[in-house]
């Protein structure tokens, strides 16, 4: 189990009305798609801290080929 740590948040009294009517659990939600959001920049910051090198790789590989190149037969 992880440690966790308590938020305040502000959110609409009437979207939150809604939610507990339906029975939601707003902590389990918010530290989902939390996760979803975090996960999500960190891929984008990745692929422009490693945007140079991609372009690099791509350009030998277009150049060179794979080593792999004219060996698979289907």
């Amino acid at each position: 189990m992880t440690d966790k740590t308590r938020a305040n948040v502000s959110v609409d009294a009437g979207l939150m009305q809604e939610a507990r009517g339906l029975g939601l659990n707003l902590s389990a939600l918010l530290e989902e798609r939390l996760r979803e959001e975090v996960a999500l920049r960190r891929r984008a910051a990745w692929r422009e801290e490693n945007r140079g090198a991609i372009a690099d790789a791509n350009a030998y590989l277009a150049k060179h080929g794979l080593w792999s190149d004219g060996l698979l037969q289907f």
